[in-house]
């Protein structure tokens, strides 16, 4: 794709990063050094939306991206692309890129903090006010100690990747179900994952966001788990029918589930119902931040900012497939 020359306009990044203070930790850090850049919030009044040739955040949309009539380069400020369509996307011949393995590390550490708990359930001290010695106890009629759990992991990314780094030092078991990499030792089919549900103690979710995943843990999903299932789910919140998934956790009070969602959008309303049962855990979609977030977001960007002015090839760039948009 043949780029603008760099020493003769003024280039406009659009960024919609809405936390806080940070909302500019990444462009003071390279205008310092590009002064050919002027980045614009996406919530100022005054926006020459055909100006913008680079977006940098997560907020994006249809609407949005039909407006970017001049928009040569996508960034995503997470590992997930699926807030647009990918006919829009392929459309436009867009440069896309995300920020996959970023946060690999920090997640996987979250879901081994809840792994952890579903042996002592420490954090029923949160959902339960009322709890004594006797919660604990009727917990340990079936719980299980980590290592002689079978978990199953659903999607095989970066995190994933991580994450059974960790559990094979701790020899923990686990089977992985991915539509790919089915060679892979421990990796399961389809129809293998169905005939098996049964036999999981604790299921983690990791699925991407795309047409095929969506409600993927639905009302005839769990009714082919255990009873007392523990549910790790700090992938994408709308691969989880969350109506089926409320009634399965009034239904079956030994189970649990650990949530890890945006407590914004379509899906508030019913988190916040599920949040009110006594066996679930919801954190507001904190896994992927840490320490030094910003530190690697601002190293990623600016080192596909210099690739992108020397019309050469970026770091983390996503094919534009069916898989990886809605």
């Amino acid at each position: 794709m043949k780029r603008n020359n760099f020493s003769l306009i003024k280039k406009i990044i659009l960024t919609d990063f809405v936390f806080g203070e940070s909302i500019f930790k990444i462009p003071k850090f390279f205008l310092k050094k590009n002064k050919r850049y002027k980045i614009i919030k996406i919530n100022e009044k005054k926006i020459n939306f055909k100006k913008v040739e680079i977006y940098w955040g997560t907020r994006i949309n249809d609407n949005l991206l039909k407006k970017l009539t001049n928009l040569k380069w996508l960034h995503f400020g997470s590992s997930g692309t699926d807030k647009v369509q990918y006919e829009l996307v392929k459309k436009k011949k867009l440069i896309v890129t995300n920020s996959s393995g970023i946060n690999s590390n920090s997640v996987s550490n979250l879901i081994l903090a809840y792994l952890l708990d579903t042996e002592k359930k420490l954090l029923i001290k949160y959902c339960n006010k009322n709890k004594t010695r006797r919660t604990y106890e009727n917990h340990f009629k079936y719980a299980k100690d980590l290592e002689s759990q079978n978990i199953l992991i659903l999607g095989f990314g970066n995190i994933t990747k991580n994450l059974i780094k960790k559990l094979d030092k701790l020899n923990v078991k686990y089977q992985i179900f991915s539509k790919r990499n089915l060679k892979r030792k421990n990796v399961i089919n389809e129809r293998k994952l169905y005939k098996n549900l049964n036999k999981y103690d604790t299921i983690i979710n990791l699925l991407k966001l795309n047409n095929n995943n969506l409600n993927f843990i639905s009302n005839s999903f769990l009714k082919k788990v255990k009873n007392n299932i523990n549910l790790i789910f700090t992938g994408r919140i709308q691969t989880v029918d969350l109506n089926s998934l409320y009634n399965f956790l009034k239904t079956n009070q030994n189970s649990f589930a650990y949530i890890d969602a945006e407590t914004k959008g379509n899906e508030v309303a019913l988190l916040k119902k599920i949040n009110l049962l006594k066996n679930s855990y919801i954190t507001p979609h904190i896994g992927g931040y840490f320490k030094n977030y910003w530190k690697y977001q601002s190293k990623l960007f600016n080192k596909n900012l210099s690739l992108y002015k020397n019309n050469k090839e970026l770091i983390n760039n996503v094919v534009v497939n069916k898989n990886n948009f809605l």
